[in-house]
């Protein structure tokens, strides 16, 4: 039985996991650098830097 709850725990950490690195790497393709140019200098701009 043991067995069987390891397997479980071991499926739902890697179906996490997986998840977790698509959401990342959604991220990843879906900014550009001109989006972060674009992030940086909002932030230079808004904190008067």
């Amino acid at each position: 039985m043991l067995c069987c709850v390891n397997v479980k725990i071991y499926c739902v950490n890697t179906i996490l996991w997986g998840k977790i690195n698509d959401a990342v790497n959604s991220v990843i393709d879906n900014i550009t650098l001109e989006d972060m140019y674009k992030w940086q200098n909002k932030d230079i701009k808004d904190n008067n830097v």
